[in-house]
C-alpha cells in the first residue's frame, strides 16, 4: 500500500463526518453501517499498522505509518462519537421514545439499554411506569397507517394474494433487518472450525510464532464476540 492510497482513505475518512451529520439529521439511531463499517476496518488497520511499524526501516517507511496511523485513531474517534446514543439532541421528547430507539449498533448488540432497568429491578419492585415506552414502529396506530398506504382496494378483488402482498409492502423492512445479521452468524459459525484447525497447528508446533498466536487471540475475540452479537442482533 503506497503514501497516495493512505492520504485517500484519510480524506474518505474526512467524508464520512458529512455523512454521519446528514444521518444524525435523518434517524433518531446512529447509523449502523457507518458504525459497523468504522468498526471493522479500524479492527483490521490496528493489525495491519503494528506489521508496518515491526517491518519499517527506512524514515519514508515511518512517515507511512504516521500518517497510517493518524488514520487509524482518526476512525477510531469517529467511531466513538458516531456509538453514543442520539436522546439528547433529539427535538421530540426523548421520554417518549424508548431508548432501543435512540441507541447504536453496539449498544443493541449487548443490551446495553436494558442496563438501567436492571439496576431499577436490582433496588426495588418493578412498576409498569418503571418501563420503557413502546418502540414507535410496533404500536398499532402507525402500523396501521402504513397498511392503509399500501392496501387499495380496487386492486384487491380478484387477487387472492393481494392482502398478502400489502402486508409484505408494509413489513418489508422488519422482515428483510434480520438477514444480514444471520448471514453474519453463519459466517462466524462456520469459520470455528477453521480457527480451531489453525490453533491446534499453532499448539502442535515445537517452537510457535508468536505474532501467530497473537492473530489467534485476536481471531478468536473477533469470531465469538461476533457470535453472540450478531446472533443478539438476529433475534
Amino acid at each position: 500500500m503506497s503514501l497516495p492510497s493512505t492520504i485517500l482513505r484519510l480524506t474518505s475518512a474526512l467524508f464520512m463526518v458529512a455523512l454521519s451529520l446528514l444521518d444524525h439529521s435523518k434517524s433518531f439511531r446512529p447509523s449502523a453501517l457507518l458504525s459497523a463499517y468504522l468498526f471493522l476496518t479500524a479492527l483490521f488497520d490496528a493489525v495491519q499498522a503494528r506489521t508496518l511499524f515491526l517491518a519499517s526501516e527506512t524514515k519514508s517507511q515511518y512517515v507511512y505509518c504516521g500518517v497510517f496511523t493518524a488514520t487509524l485513531v482518526y476512525k477510531i474517534l469517529l467511531l466513538l462519537l458516531e456509538a453514543r446514543q442520539k436522546s439528547r439532541w433529539m427535538a421530540t421528547n426523548a421520554a417518549e421514545r424508548s431508548p432501543e430507539e435512540t441507541c447504536g449498533i453496539f449498544s443493541l448488540g449487548v443490551f446495553l439499554w436494558l442496563n438501567k432497568i436492571f439496576v431499577d429491578g436490582y433496588s426495588k419492585v418493578l412498576t409498569i411506569a418503571d418501563l420503557y415506552p413502546l418502540d414507535t414502529a410496533l404500536r398499532g396506530q402507525m402500523l396501521h397507517e402504513r397498511f392503509s398506504e399500501h392496501l387499495d382496494y380496487s386492486r384487491l378483488e380478484g387477487d387472492k394474494s393481494g392482502l398478502l402482498k400489502a402486508l409484505i409492502r408494509t413489513l418489508v423492512v422488519p422482515l428483510l433487518l434480520p438477514i444480514p445479521a444471520r448471514l453474519a452468524l453463519l459466517g462466524f459459525t462456520l469459520s470455528q472450525p477453521f480457527f480451531v484447525q489453525s490453533l491446534i497447528r499453532h499448539l502442535s508446533k515445537p517452537q510457535p510464532d508468536q505474532n501467530a498466536g497473537y492473530g489467534l487471540i485476536g481471531a478468536s475475540m473477533l469470531i465469538y464476540s461476533g457470535i453472540a452479537i450478531s446472533m443478539s442482533l438476529c433475534w
